[in-house]
């Protein structure tokens, strides 16, 4: 059982996150016939890995072409991993774990996604992704549980990550800028 399957986005690594958020952007983006191109290349380069967005973009045009069946990617705000998620995320975090051995392992996740035929392309795109973000700094995987971002706001967020979404926006605010401040 993949640590990614049915995983809260904010016990996920930032790289593992902004993964997440990017493959939902970009099929949300596709599903409404616009082209995000831009948009998901900016996030690339604000997050310092604009090396890794054309691979990104041709696994997903992968995935989106070539599809065993239907892939199921969340909404924007989803706060759990889907199944299919999920598996692209092990297959990103075993090629970085593993410094891109594993080959086999990582074709066979592949196929599980999309036909036999493309698996090893798709292959090829999940190791440049990750070979570029790890040698970034940015890590594919699941936070130990206890383990907050080390900054305020990170306690503060995985402190009011088991409340209600009603709770939390009171508490922190609709921007998510930070806690509201109420004068009193």
């Amino acid at each position: 059982m993949s640590d990614f399957a049915g995983c809260r986005l904010d016990r996920l690594e930032p790289g593992a996150h902004f993964l997440v958020s990017a493959m939902r952007e970009w099929v949300i983006g596709a599903q409404s016939r616009r082209c995000v191109c831009a948009t998901i290349d900016r996030a690339f380069t604000a997050y310092r890995v604009e090396q890794v967005a054309a691979s990104f973009h041709r696994m997903m045009r992968t995935i989106s072409g070539h599809a065993q069946t239907s892939i199921y990617f969340g909404q924007r705000d989803r706060e759990t991993i889907t199944a299919h998620e999920a598996l692209l995320l092990e297959a990103l975090a075993h090629s970085q774990a593993h410094n891109g051995e594993g080959e086999e392992s990582v074709r066979r996740l592949a196929s599980h996604l999309v036909h036999a035929p493309m698996a090893p392309t798709l292959a090829e795109q999940i190791y440049r992704i990750s070979r570029s973000l790890d040698c970034s700094g940015h890590k594919v995987g699941v936070r130990a549980p206890g383990m907050a971002e080390g900054t305020l706001r990170g306690i503060v967020q995985q402190a009011l990550s088991g409340l209600p979404l009603s709770l939390r926006s009171a508490l922190w605010g609709a921007s998510d800028q930070g806690p509201v401040s109420r004068d009193v």
